[in-house]
């Protein structure tokens, strides 16, 4: 069966190689990442020449509720539905310095990108896969990476 799987920060890294296994496998992927549409048009066509069947892009940042539901919002519009969410996005701190010189803002950042937003877009797919009413219910998960 084709899935529908969603990755965040799926452009680049372990995002990415987790996009490259799925895509050989045949799958549709919703590709996540903060970077303008054009600027990774060259890696959609790869997944694509890969063997997956749809891939489409939904760019934002998961760490804001806006961005979150637009995600989430775009990819039910173009591919109906969510068998699997991958939360893979994720940051350092923007400037690596000791611990001791962390500030407040970059610690707000860190866990605004890996925890706040994969907890609260894990309600919203979550919340989808509910109402979708899937049997068996095994054929849908959530990942955290």
């Amino acid at each position: 069966m084709t899935k529908n799987i969603l990755i965040t920060g799926g452009s680049r890294g372990i995002g990415l190689g987790i996009a490259r296994v799925l895509a050989k496998i045949g799958h549709n992927l919703a590709i996540n990442g903060i970077r303008q549409a054009n600027q990774i048009a060259h890696i959609l066509k790869d997944l694509k020449m890969l063997g997956a069947q749809e891939v489409i892009y939904c760019q934002g940042d998961i760490s804001l509720t806006k961005d979150r539901e637009r995600i989430v919002s775009e990819v039910l519009e173009k591919l109906g539905q969510v068998h699997v969410l991958i939360n893979n996005a994720g940051v350092s701190t923007e400037k690596r310095q000791d611990l001791l010189h962390t500030t407040e803002e970059s610690y707000t950042r860190v866990m605004d990108i890996n925890l706040k937003g994969p907890f609260f877009l894990t309600q919203e797919v979550a919340r989808q896969m509910a109402q979708d009413k899937v049997v068996p219910e095994t054929s849908r998960c959530i990942i955290n990476i």
